[in-house]
């Protein structure tokens, strides 16, 4: 047992001794093979009850193979829940001062590439593989389970938690949400006694419950999120590493569906944040495969062009404001990932879907929506060769958008056009009204002239048809003048 479990010890020791009989403890350590047939008969030999409680836990600060999460399964599995609960609480308000864990000691590396070997089979589809490879460790943790050699088992546990967080992981990529129902969880509590490591394991089944919970009720986002924070309480016991950028991962992805239903940009800020400390944390993992950390950077990099662009979870559209400062980030994050070779060509099924899901929405927000069906018709094939539902969905009413508002630019446009040839003919039919009206004014006034003409060769008719009756009166006059004044001679 390490020194700061032994100072813990101290600290409950009195109500330990008051409390607890061995009794009822030993066989369960017995059967997880931490105390041998001789420690048992020592202690049951021991008439008084506190005497025996005083030499139990003398005997388990002196043994190496013993730490403080096996003694806390041991009380909490024999009716000892309170002992167990006191143990939690004085460890954990230890924890400041607490050294931090080794990483699965001498097989790090190689569960590393273990498993991410695991995670690119999820998330290329390769499921019949992935369920291979899941089975294998299984089989090979039975038959070591009760072989007797220590080591040997301590390396097949580690490998079979991991495979059993492989498939929590696997569950949720096609979001099987029967996973909260199944017996991964108790399989990894189980584990826990043969794990070369304490609390790595513990902060896994914890985040990936959480994960589960959340799955099956929507709802249930804060349940979900208090497993997620009960899960990096344990990042004070562990170096930063690949299992600790994936606390922050899974946690992105929750408050990513809080953001969905607040669009809160306070929250937007937050998630940019965790973003960038989990690219930190799977940094050091360069140590052991750099690809390993290449990979989940290229990852994170998609999800924070999803965010910056307006996507939420599988592919929806929100309702927010994508300004050009965020546009210009995303094109930078997603011309990366393509000009990174080595990454591109390693790119899984999934996060192809996500790539080409970004670039058809980067498309769509400069109203280009033939290249934003052509890359979402992309993402729908890569959504569909793994199978993935969620992500099928998500593309497919994104297809549905696009077309209908490419749908909607070409009336708009054919309407258009209709209305230019409808002003055009009306131009035409305007001209050919002005030039009727001229000519109509033109008839109008020479009309008008004719008649004015005509009124005075009438009034010059009437004038001349006066001056005759007057000349006629006058002869007529003159003629009976004439006839009057004829001389008497000439008669």
């Amino acid at each position: 047992m390490d020194e700061q479990s032994k100072v813990v010890l101290r600290k409950v020791h009195r109500i330990f001794i008051e409390n607890l009989d061995p009794n009822y403890v030993m066989d369960f350590l017995y059967k997880i093979d931490v105390f041998n047939a001789n420690i048992c008969m020592k202690l049951r030999s021991i008439e008084f009850r506190g005497d025996r409680a005083r030499m139990f836990l003398f005997l388990v600060t002196k043994m190496d193979n013993m730490t403080m999460d096996m003694l806390y399964e041991a009380l909490r599995s024999t009716g000892y829940g309170f002992l167990a609960e006191l143990l939690r609480q004085t460890s954990y308000s230890s924890a400041s001062v607490q050294r931090k864990a080794e990483l699965f000691s001498k097989f790090r590396k190689k569960l590393v590439v273990y498993r991410h070997y695991l995670k690119r089979l999820s998330h290329s589809g390769d499921h019949v593989t992935f369920e291979e490879e899941f089975f294998k460790a299984e089989q090979n943790w039975k038959i070591v389970e009760n072989s007797g050699l220590s080591n040997k088992r301590f390396k097949a546990a580690d490998f079979y938690f991991f495979a059993l967080d492989a498939w929590c992981e696997y569950m949720r990529v096609i979001y099987d949400k029967n996973l909260m129902y199944t017996d991964v969880f108790d399989k990894m509590e189980n584990l826990k006694p043969y794990l070369s490591e304490e609390n790595l394991p513990e902060m896994m089944r914890l985040v990936r419950y959480g994960s589960a919970v959340l799955m099956t009720n929507k709802d249930e986002l804060n349940t979900a999120l208090g497993y997620v924070n009960d899960a990096k309480s344990k990042f004070d016991l562990i170096h930063a590493c690949r299992e600790t950028g994936t606390v922050l991962y899974i946690e992105y992805n929750m408050l990513c569906q809080k953001y969905a239903e607040t669009l809160e940009p306070g929250l937007k800020e937050q998630l940019n944040n965790i973003a960038n400390q989990a690219i930190e944390h799977f940094a050091v993992e360069i140590e052991f495969d750099e690809t390993v950390y290449l990979d989940f950077k290229r990852m994170v990099l998609l999800k924070l062009s999803h965010l910056l662009l307006g996507i939420g979870m599988f592919g929806v559209y929100l309702d927010v404001s994508v300004t050009t400062e965020d546009k210009r980030k995303a094109k930078g994050f997603l011309r990366s990932i393509k000009e990174t070779k080595e990454s591109w060509k390693r790119m899984e099924t999934r996060w192809k879907w996500s790539y080409y899901t970004a670039k058809a929405r980067h498309f769509g927000l400069d109203y280009d929506f033939s290249n934003a069906i052509k890359y979402t018709e992309k993402a729908l094939c890569y959504a569909t060769k793994g199978e993935y539902s969620k992500e099928i969905l998500g593309s497919q009413n994104a297809l549905n958008i696009y077309n209908n508002l490419r749908k909607r630019i070409k009336e708009f446009h054919d309407h258009e056009y209709e209305i230019s040839t409808s002003c055009n003919d009306n131009e035409e039919d305007s001209r050919i009204q002005r030039q009727f009206d001229q000519v109509e004014c033109e008839i109008d006034y020479s009309l008008r002239n004719l008649e004015m003409i005509e009124n005075e060769i009438k009034h010059s008719k009437e004038r001349l048809l006066k001056l005759r009756e007057k000349v006629k009166q006058s002869r007529n006059q003159r003629y009976k003048d004439g006839c009057q004044f004829i001389p008497e001679s000439k008669l």
